[in-house]
């Protein structure tokens, strides 16, 4: 197995699931390996039966019609789950870009009887420690599902977490473009650890 391949391994052992155009956004990024070398090192971890290869059947433009890399053997997300899970990918991707340092990377975690879909520990780029909470809403999903008093309790919930919390975490809300401009109107700004994204989180570092 190459560096590349073992690099490609130990990422997606952590994500569970990844994108080529990620993959590529990841490798490419670092001026290290270019885009046929990537291409050439999943074909072969398929082939090997390291890596499950699927189409995706997402109509979101930011996955329709992508190929999707699962570790053999492991569960497989479907629709809104693979949705979600992919995003988290995405966030991954884009903090490795940056120059972070990914030191925890959990889904679906629960404390204080609330859920979030991911929790990161990581240190940025400047050497600072970083915790950081994450929803993804569905592309469909209305301004009425967003649980708005589950962000504003944050304080209190970390208190009971089994995850060592030793700050209140960054808190990224991932929506639509229309649920994310609402949010911003109607959410009490007590706290600025709140923020709403789009799905491209083209204004991620900007915000965290």
């Amino acid at each position: 197995m190459t560096k590349l391949e073992k690099d490609i391994l130990f990422f997606i052992s952590r994500v569970r699931c990844i994108t080529e155009t990620q993959v590529r956004k990841l490798y490419n990024s670092k001026k290290i390996y270019n885009r046929k070398a990537v291409k050439k090192a999943l074909k072969r971890m398929v082939n090997e039966f390291t890596l499950l290869k699927i189409k995706s059947d997402l109509e979101f433009p930011m996955f329709k019609g992508e190929n999707i890399y699962f570790l053999n053997g492991a569960s497989i997300y479907k629709e809104e789950e693979l949705f979600k899970a992919l995003v988290g990918t995405e966030l991954l991707v884009r903090l490795s870009i940056s120059g972070s340092e990914l030191m925890r990377f959990y889904r679906n975690v629960k404390f204080a009887d609330k859920n979030y879909d991911i929790y990161v520990l990581y240190r940025n780029r400047c050497g600072d420690l970083k915790q950081l909470l994450c929803d993804v809403y569905d592309e469909n999903a209305e301004v009425s599902d967003v649980d708005y008093m589950k962000y504003r309790g944050i304080e209190e919930q970390i208190k009971n977490a089994t995850i060592p919390f030793f700050e209140v975490p960054e808190i990224l809300v991932v929506s639509s473009g229309k649920v994310c401009n609402s949010s911003e109107k109607l959410f009490d700004r007590k706290s600025s650890k709140v923020h709403f994204i789009e799905f491209g989180l083209n204004k991620l570092f900007s915000l965290i």
